[in-house]
């Protein structure tokens, strides 16, 4: 293992940008029916309609991310496309799109591909450097710190979160009798969420954040920006701020999978065909107490 999380390391040092060369340009602005019910204080910018996801020939996948220019990766099919507010890009693929992937401090992309732990090389190919699997459906997660990542998955009954430094260092952070949905961190903090709950990770263990209320839709996604505060989650239908006396949503007729760069959230929702960016969602704009 640890000769594995070396060669990672190795292999991320040589790797820059190299994926995001354009292929066959889309446009991505919004048509009709695109309009979302948010707070009248957020701006909705869309970088794919409808319109836009159907022409990438695939439905869209579950994973996506952004990089630190704001272009965000995502999957349809079995392609990777480069999206920003103008096109979107096919990522020329020697083999199918993996299976989860992220995008790290260095913008390397992060890969599992074929039950294998790897990333894009320059030849925009998947190398394969860690077995997974005996991890069922492994999902990967990006860190806020540099050299760091998640790695999550297992089956019924034990539900396991890995975290993986470059340094060749693996622990076990949490073994859960829930699946584990979404993973984000800030320096010191690691927030986790199953279907139900969101729990927050520390040097003193696991905290409960959020339970979902009998008869609400399952929890997604979640992130939350470097200061910790506030704690952004989803459902399929709405994108929520976590406050001290319970849930309030901001965005209320979409939701799906969230990134968070800077005071922008990006969204991918599956179900509306749709990814965007909501902007600002700062602290003092959502005036978050407590």
């Amino acid at each position: 293992m640890r000769r594995g999380l070396r060669l990672l390391a190795l292999l991320a040092l040589a790797l820059g940008a190299f994926w995001l060369t354009e292929i066959g340009l889309l446009g991505s602005t919004a048509g009709r029916g695109t309009a979302l019910n948010t707070r009248a204080d957020l701006e909705i910018d869309y970088l794919l309609s409808p319109a836009s996801v159907r022409a990438l020939g695939g439905p869209l996948g579950e994973d996506f991310d952004v990089t630190g220019a704001s272009v965000a990766i995502v999957s349809a099919g079995d392609r990777l496309y480069a999206v920003d507010r103008s096109s979107a890009s096919e990522i020329p693929l020697k083999g199918v799109a993996p299976s989860s992937f992220a995008v790290d401090t260095n913008d390397t992309l992060l890969t599992i591909s074929g039950g294998y732990l790897g990333l894009l090389d320059e030849h925009n190919d998947a190398l394969h450097a860690i077995p997974l699997q005996s991890l069922a459906d492994a999902r990967l997660a990006r860190s806020s710190n540099p050299g760091t990542f998640f790695v999550f998955g297992g089956a019924a009954g034990s539900y396991r979160l890995y975290r993986f430094r470059d340094d060749g260092t693996l622990e076990i952070l949490l073994d859960l009798p829930e699946r584990i949905v979404a993973v984000t961190d800030t320096s010191s903090t690691i927030y986790v969420a199953t279907a139900a709950h969101i729990l927050r990770l520390d040097a003193n263990g696991p905290v409960l954040l959020f339970k979902a209320p009998a008869g609400w839709t399952p929890i997604v996604s979640l992130s939350v920006p470097a200061s910790g505060r506030p704690v952004f989650f989803s459902t399929d239908t709405k994108v929520f701020v976590l406050l001290s006396g319970g849930a309030v949503s901001i965005i209320n007729d979409s939701g799906g999978t969230l990134r968070l760069r800077g005071d922008t959230m990006y969204v991918l929702d599956r179900r509306r065909l749709l990814l965007y960016a909501a902007h600002p969602v700062s602290e003092e704009l959502l005036k978050v107490k407590g």
